[in-house]
């Protein structure tokens, strides 16, 4: 019977673990191995005169050159630390000491002696490949490169299996030396579903290459739109300023002109008068001189020439000069401090409005009205929170003068001056917040007409509406809205609020000119929630509407 080899690996393919090897010898092993460039006898006419050397200048232990080579009686040479590594081993079995290759027993552990020819033929092997040492592969050309079997850098023996643990290809000798107990698969296998992987990840690729593509044409054109529209928003805000400025020149010429025009017609009735008052002047003048001459004459002449002498009539009257331009004064007084206010308070005011504290002395906290609630809409939770039912409800005030006629409810609240700021909650995104005159008319709906303004709550983006007039607002979504109103500076803001955090949504500048209610649109089975907080000052709130 032939004993196993002892230095066969565990996980080799079957038809080289079931080698028998006593015996054999080296060759004996390699003709028994599958068909495979570089490794078999009949491919070894193709094969490297000095790979084919190298082969057989392997010790039958390690699979490598020999090293320090020592020979047998039995004619057989290993490497001087594998056959004492194997003679260890064997030190602590009852069996005699053995040869590897052949099995020849020995009585006594033998002492080999080294191969001085064979360590001569290992060294000038070793001079002849590093003289032939193989180019780089850049340097070389890739056809034919590729063309050459695939070698073993290490035993320049042909690569028949793919370590996944060591993530390389290997040849029969890492097989039997490193890898026996690593995870094994054939190349080509292997190779087959790498390559079908990376066709399948290159189509994926080329998915997201489309796409990345095809996104990036479009924001290229959302950057031209862009472009653009702000041109279009500066030219039109430098055009409104040229208008301004135009618009206070032509004011300015206006009242300097208008104070000219009562200038000349003031200073031509004081150079008229002054005008009468020389003639006078000149007349009293003249009738002093003739006095005084007739004062000088005898009695005879006197008395004929006296009444000649004409008396001067009485000074003319002081005019009623009109000085109109106290007119002009109160006029630019009382409208361009106003003006000025706007352009340096009001408009930096709306271009980075002061977002207003929660816990402020302008935060109100509403009630629902239900006399105006829809048949719809149900009052609920103190009046602070409005339901729209999908049915009638059945204890509504049947007094439809006061209720709207659309899905809409008014708070009781109204405020005619001051600041005032509240907070609410819708549950989707099928809600109107916004803000009415009192005489809002029943059949109207928020944001429809001249008496109304309302931030409109949908699932795709947010709108603002007044005079039925839509402008689409650039924003998140935002389930909880805050609405600040000053009525002495005629502004009105909403804001989105998440976590505390305020964002402005839109804000406007209007001269609100009646009592202005809180007004909800709400929409079917969606409900607004009024957020209230403990203690606030009601301070300007006016009831009633």
């Amino acid at each position: 019977m032939f004993a196993p080899c002892p230095y066969l690996p565990l996980h080799v393919p079957c038809h080289v673990a079931a080698l028998p090897v006593l015996g054999a010898g080296l060759l004996s092993f390699r003709r028994l191995l599958p068909a495979h460039p570089g490794v078999c006898d009949h491919n070894m006419e193709a094969e490297d005169p000095v790979s084919h050397l190298r082969n057989n200048l392997n010790c039958p232990i390690c699979w490598e050159v020999f090293s320090n080579p020592l020979s047998l009686q039995c004619g057989h040479s290993f490497c001087q630390s594998c056959i004492h590594t194997h003679w260890d081993r064997e030190a602590a079995m009852p069996s005699a000491f053995t040869c590897p290759e052949c099995r020849l027993s020995f009585p006594q552990r033998p002492e080999p002696q080294k191969n001085v020819s064979l360590s001569k033929v290992v060294d000038d092997m070793k001079a002849l490949e590093r003289s032939r040492a193989p180019v780089p592969a850049a340097q070389t050309d890739t056809s034919a490169h590729n063309a050459v079997p695939a070698l073993c850098q290490r035993h320049h023996q042909g690569l028949i299996m793919y370590c996944s643990t060591d993530s390389r290809c290997i040849c029969i000798k890492c097989l039997m030396k490193g890898c026996k107990h690593h995870d094994l698969q054939e190349i080509d296998e292997l190779s087959a579903q790498q390559k079908m992987k990376l066709s399948n990840d290159l189509l994926a690729s080329d998915c997201l290459q489309k796409h990345a593509e095809e996104e990036m044409e479009k924001w290229k054109l959302k950057i031209e739109n862009m472009k653009v529209f702000y041109e279009k928003i500066v030219s039109g805000i430098i055009t409104t300023f040229e208008q301004v400025r135009k618009s206070l020149d032509e004011c300015q010429i206006l009242v300097v002109n208008s104070v000219n025009c009562d200038k000349n017609v003031a200073l031509t009735q004081a150079e008229d008068h002054v005008t009468h008052l020389q003639r006078h002047l000149d007349e009293l003048q003249k009738h002093r001189a003739e006095a005084e001459r007739l004062l000088r004459s005898d009695g005879v002449t006197f008395l004929e020439h006296l009444p000649q002498l004409v008396p001067v009539g009485v000074a003319p009257g002081s005019p009623n000069i009109q000085q109109c331009g106290n007119l002009q004064i109160e006029a630019v007084t009382k409208i361009m401090p106003e003006v000025t206010r706007l352009l340096q308070e009001e408009l930096p005011n709306m271009l980075h409005p002061e977002k207003p504290k929660k816990k402020c002395q302008d935060y109100r906290n509403l009630k629902f009205n239900p006399e105006t609630a829809n048949k719809y809409i149900e009052i609920s939770h103190e009046n602070c929170k409005a339901t729209h039912k999908l049915h009638f409800r059945k204890n509504h005030v049947s007094d439809a003068t006061k209720k709207f006629q659309s899905w809409q409810v008014m708070c009781t609240e109204g405020f005619t001056e001051g600041s005032h700021y509240w907070e609410v909650v819708v549950s989707t995104f099928f809600v109107e917040v916004g803000v009415a005159y009192g005489s809002l008319k029943l059949d109207s709906t928020i944001g429809r007409n001249s008496s109304s303004w309302s931030l409109q709550l949908r699932s795709m983006h947010h709108s603002f509406w007044h005079n039925n007039k839509e402008t689409k607002l650039q924003s998140p979504m935002f389930a909880k809205i805050g609405v600040h109103i000053d009525l002495t500076a005629g502004s009105l803001t909403f804001y989105g609020i998440q976590n505390g955090s305020l964002q402005l949504l839109h804000s406007l500048s209007w001269p609100f000119s009646e009592k202005v209610f809180p007004v909800f649109w709400i929409g079917e089975d969606a409900n607004v929630t009024i957020c209230t907080m403990p203690n606030t000052a009601m301070d300007a709130v006016t009831v009633g509407r």
